[in-house]
């Protein structure tokens, strides 16, 4: 498990410090009102897929899983038609639709332009997506990695190319993501329908379309969650504003992307073995307690050093942003404790539950952020995605207590929070310091924060032991095939059809 996980975190830490080495380009070429332009279209296509999307994603893994003795190449070529069919379907009204909801989302009928490209990159986004989940299903980790690697490296040099050298500004980056996503796609896509053939089962497409559905409402959540808030800057403030706010965002999202992604594609094929697996409560408990100290130390090192990479890595008109990204971090932390509480509802197959969860959790961002944001603006938008995600948190678990009793190591999770939120205070008394300087010392400070949590038993010190002995084998023996596994991994009987997997 820790090798999956660690794989995808080190493709997301690549991909995302690269494309963050870009922000000073990407700053002085595009002007804040582009740069909104840009988190207007995203909101846009975010609501197609939305209404289009049917919850498939999601259902390809469960369904891939075992699920109703379903086949599994079935299950997945079915899942994958089905997809491509209703992304493509939503993609072409929108492009008809074009001059009708460029007024409604970004204010002005003459960018529809913008909208029509957003839409032909956003289909391709999908159908790779829906091959990659596959992959991970087969748990291809290395493969999935690589591929986002060298999807984000062409991207890059694409938009170097595109934004920078021939000025397109943001036309450019939605052509550059036509040109990956769209080649990546096919080639993933044509791939995977090799491996597991083309058949397509309509009555497994119909069950896999009622398990989807309700999950439906929870990407409305999340879709309130990170871009309402934009339409409530936009509408309260300027396109200016929106585009700070969507710097700091993006800079927020670092922990998102190198974080809680890579733990989402390895936790989403996963969770329904750990719930089979008699060790299950187990292995979950030790699973919560790392991901939760992962998250809150790099959350902690985002928030303390974020100043001055803005101050590095922005132009003057942007430097405002690092108020916000401190509360944007809670925001994306809770949001990683709330894909292990969902667990049980997945696995019972109580999506309805998690529909009426989003509902909830929608109507508290609304209200919090029409509360908010007139006043406070950025900081009013942050506010509410924490009270949100915390809604959802507390919802979801309340929830899930019904249905499946994990025991996550809350006590564990309240040591390392306090010494985090201690430390972050500690911090904001520090005096001006050159750039090196401030950046070494709050360095020091993330390394004490991780000193601290180990001696107050934040995580088990013998899962620690474990971890360094694993680490120091790879650095003596770089040449080995195979590290050594911690002193307590028991190996797992493999099943019919699937690969064997070492529990911690």
């Amino acid at each position: 498990m820790l090798r999956t996980w660690s794989v995808y975190g080190i493709s997301s830490v690549l991909s995302r410090s690269i494309a963050f080495l870009l922000l000073p380009v990407y700053t002085r070429v595009l002007s804040p009102e582009e740069y909104g332009i840009r988190a207007m279209v995203g909101l846009g296509l975010e609501i197609v897929g939305l209404l289009f999307a049917f919850g498939l994603k999601e259902a390809i893994n469960r369904f891939y899983a075992g699920a109703d003795g379903t086949p599994r190449a079935e299950a997945a070529s079915t899942g994958l038609i089905a997809h491509m069919a209703l992304i493509g379907a939503g993609a072409a009204l929108g492009l008809v639709s074009a001059p009708w909801l460029a007024p409604l989302l970004l204010g002005d009928a003459t960018l529809a332009p913008f909208l029509r490209l957003g839409l032909v990159a956003f289909f391709f986004a999908h159908v790779q997506e829906a091959a990659l989940i596959y992959l991970r299903a087969r748990r291809r980790a290395v493969l999935v990695a690589g591929i986002s690697v060298a999807n984000l490296l062409a991207m890059v040099c694409l938009n170097l190319v595109f934004v920078v050298a021939l000025r397109w500004g943001v036309a450019g980056i939605f052509y550059a993501e036509i040109v990956v996503l769209g080649v990546s796609g096919t080639v993933l896509t044509v791939r995977a329908l090799r491996e597991i053939g083309t058949t397509f089962v309509p009555a497994i497409a119909l069950r896999m379309a009622r398990f989807g559905t309700p999950l439906m409402f929870l990407p409305l959540a999340w879709l309130l969650v990170n871009r309402a808030d934009v339409m409530f800057v936009t509408h309260y403030g300027s396109l200016a504003a929106v585009g700070i706010y969507a710097l700091a965002v993006q800079c927020a999202q670092v922990l998102m992307i190198t974080l809680v992604d890579p733990f989402r594609n390895f936790w989403d094929p996963m969770q329904f073995d750990v719930a089979r697996d008699p060790d299950g409560p187990r292995t979950y408990r030790r699973i919560f307690q790392w991901f939760t100290f992962a998250s809150i130390v790099a959350a902690f090192a985002g928030a303390v050093a974020v100043d001055d990479v803005i101050r590095i890595m922005a132009a003057p008109a942007f430097h405002t942003a690092a108020v916000v990204v401190p509360v944007l971090l809670i925001a994306y932390a809770l949001s990683g404790i709330h894909l292990l509480f969902n667990t049980a509802l997945l696995v019972h197959n109580r999506t309805t539950l998690i529909a009426a969860m989003a509902i909830v959790t929608a109507a508290v961002n609304i209200t919090v952020n029409a509360w908010l944001v007139p006043h406070y603006l950025a900081m009013g938008a942050a506010i509410a995605r924490v009270a949100t995600m915390a809604t959802m948190v507390v919802v979801t678990f309340v929830l899930a207590q019904r249905l499946w009793r994990p025991r996550p190591d809350f006590v564990a999770l309240a040591k390392i929070g306090t010494l985090a939120v201690t430390l972050f205070v500690v911090s904001r008394f520090l005096p001006d310091l050159p750039v090196v300087s401030s950046l070494a010392v709050k360095a020091a400070l993330v390394a004490l924060l991780v000193a601290l949590g180990v001696w107050s038993g934040a995580v088990d010190r013998r899962d620690v032991a474990a971890a360094w002995s694993l680490v120091r084998g790879r650095l003596l023996k770089p040449g080995a095939s195979k590290a050594p596994s911690p002193p307590d991994a028991r190996p797992v009987p493999a099943k019919p059809g699937r690969a064997s997997v070492t529990r911690p």
